[in-house]
């Protein structure tokens, strides 16, 4: 059995996705000859050992952590005398998946066994000993000392992840490379500041000595995502050999400094620390509020993914939502939903409908102190348009009838188009609510992506501002999943999806503008999760084809951000509106910080909302 020691906690365990799909790549080879090395041999410069598939002997190293349960346990070792290069990391993983072995931190052991790269299809390896034969030298020794990494320490590369294609191992300058070196090693944060609030697996991302050198920060305290900085100084801290972590939001510190070992797993190296985080100091400020309003004059219109609320989602959710709508949106006129599951919630049972959860969250914005809202939606075929399997996820409109007027016309249903007819101000869609060419192969799946499969339909809406006609298109675009890992093994990373988003996109831009070509004049707003920047080429394309403007490039660099993802915050939702609307002196947009800053248990959502004030 593996003794914990002091120093280590049992293990926090965490879903763990991909185990079943752990491969232990060791390279077909006759009885390989044992060798004698030290670590820092093992792991060599570079990502995978040059002694991968040899059996080495005797491989001595002090413990510095010890994972005792799990699909993968095993512990550290590190070598307490390193050698000079810094490109060759002194420490490493032993699998004891296959054997039983009684260590505890601060055992000096000496360890024979296969060297081997162990990861996933398309992610980085990681180097390990497996089949180990452990010895035992010593007991109770005091362990290496740990690696003080960021500005006032080694320094993390801050600008590039890899700008060679893997071909070239630079620790100083390449960031990929940087974690490499370190791979295993006892390292340590000081002064950490928060820019990833504590997620459901419990990690959080941070940024060593307050985030010193850091380019673009929000005034919230995180980090910004820009076109060509992904921040690959953000370090992921993650709980798998300490229970109860901490629940933590953006901008708050951990006093005194993290100690923990380097992993990989699920795409990005990780700090898994070794000890329970010191005290938190608090530094997050409360969420926003809107200050926009509707008047005689002027609309409000918001988009909001409420994160798979559904009819069996509890009420506290539905009451999250709802306050957060009356509350931080000032509840806007016009609402664009996305991820409203149907009545049944994620069970698989066909059910479509979803009358029943537009209604509790129609309840419970009224019980917040809200107007009583009323909604317009369309029912997917069942599992067509992706998400959660049975959940049905769909896009919505919520509007509210003191302030404006639906204009219903026909009776579409899911596979039914609509469209465009008359001209000038009489230009009209043929259904309201209806959906943008719902069997286009980039919605309805098939596409000539590589991942091209069923997504949400769009939702083109016909309302009235008393004797005021707008439009108003409902989007939640194909997710990132399925792209290229920033640290995974192929650089630079593929983004796989963004080919259907760009179909999609096309599509949406093209009906805009067909609504624009009948009534240069109209007042058309396009908006809802893209899953897309707002640098990106689907946005930009969008713009192009249908002539509107992204108000979200109005949104000063450090507070444009809608989403938070391994700290990276970034934009996903988008707001485009008609030249009529955008070229108005008192159009305004609020990115409405009340999700992406906050642990996943507090917020109501996953999403910032956006609102946008608009002279229809």
């Amino acid at each position: 059995m593996i003794r914990t020691g002091r120093l280590i906690h049992a293990a926090f365990t965490l879903p763990i996705l991909l185990a079943a799909c752990t491969t232990t790549h060791t390279p077909a080879t006759t009885t390989p000859e044992p060798s004698v090395a030290r670590i820092h041999a093992i792991q060599g410069a570079g990502h995978r050992s040059p002694l991968e598939g040899k059996r080495v002997e005797s491989v001595e190293g002090v413990v510095t952590a010890v994972l005792a349960s799990g699909r993968a346990p095993g512990f550290w070792m590190q070598d307490p005398k390193p050698d000079r290069d810094e490109a060759t990391s002194e420490a490493l993983f032993v699998s004891t998946k296959d054997a039983t072995v009684d260590v505890a931190v601060g055992d000096h052991v000496a360890v024979s066994g296969d060297v081997a790269e162990t990861g996933f299809p398309g992610a980085l390896t990681a180097t390990q000993i497996v089949k180990p034969e452990v010895r035992t030298l010593s007991r109770a020794n005091t362990v290496p000392p740990a690696l003080r990494v960021g500005a006032k320490g080694r320094a993390i590369p801050d600008r590039v992840i890899d700008d060679d294609g893997l071909t070239r191992f630079e620790p100083r300058t390449d960031a990929i490379d940087f974690w490499e070196s370190i791979e295993g090693m006892l390292v340590e944060v000081h002064d950490a500041v928060v820019v990833g609030a504590t997620s459901g697996y419990g990690d959080m991302v941070v940024l060593a000595d307050g985030g010193v050198a850091a380019a673009v920060r929000s005034p919230r305290g995180g980090i910004v995502l820009q076109d060509h900085d992904v921040n690959p100084e953000r370090i992921i801290v993650e709980p798998r050999l300490v229970r109860n972590p901490p629940l933590v939001e953006t901008g708050d510190r951990v006093a005194g400094s993290i100690v923990g070992v380097v992993d990989y797993n699920f795409g990005n190296y990780r700090l898994l620390n070794t000890l329970p985080l010191r005290s938190i100091i608090a530094g997050f400020t409360p969420p926003e509020e809107t200050a926009f309003r509707g008047d005689a004059e002027h609309v409000t219109v918001a988009t909001y993914n409420v994160l798979n609320l559904g009819g069996t989602s509890d009420a506290a959710r539905f009451s999250s939502v709802a306050e957060s709508i009356v509350g931080n949106l000032g509840a806007p006129d016009v609402i664009g939903l996305q991820e409203m599951q149907d009545d049944s919630g994620p069970a698989d049972d066909g059910i479509v409908t979803a009358s029943a959860t537009f209604a509790k969250l129609t309840d419970a914005i009224v019980a917040a102190g809200g107007p009583r809202y009323e909604f317009r939606q369309i029912d997917p075929v069942n599992n067509e348009d992706g998400g959660q399997p049975g959940g049905n996820i769909r896009v919505g409109i919520l509007f509210n009838p003191a302030r404006v007027a639906f204009v219903d016309r026909g009776s579409g249903g899911a596979a039914d188009p609509t469209a465009l007819e008359g001209e000038g101000a009489e230009a009209r869609l043929t259904l309201s609510p209806g959906r943008v060419d719902p069997a286009n192969p980039c919605f309805a799946g098939g596409g000539s992506g590589e991942l091209a499969e069923p997504t949400r339909k769009s939702l083109a809406a016909e309302l009235r501002f008393g004797d005021r006609k707008f439009f108003v298109i409902v989007n939640h675009l194909k997710s990132k999943r399925g792209d290229d890992s920033m640290f995974g093994s192929a650089q630079p990373p593929v983004f796989k999806t963004e080919e259907q988003r760009m179909c999609q996109a096309e599509i949406i831009g093209r009906f805009a503008a067909s609504i624009l070509a009948r009534d240069p004049k109209a007042a058309v707003v396009v908006l809802g999760d893209m899953n897309e920047h707002e640098f990106r080429r689907p946005m930009r394309r969008l713009a192009e084809l249908s002539g509107m403007e992204n108000l979200v490039e109005r949104v000063p660099v450090g507070d444009r951000y809608t989403f938070s993802f391994l700290g990276n915050l970034q934009v996903l939702d988008n707001v485009l509106v008609s030249p009529s609307l955008s070229r108005d002196a008192s159009a305004g947009i609020d990115i409405v910080h009340v999700n992406a800053d906050r642990a996943d248990e507090r917020a109501a959502s996953d999403h910032d909302p956006i609102v946008v004030r608009i002279k229809p």
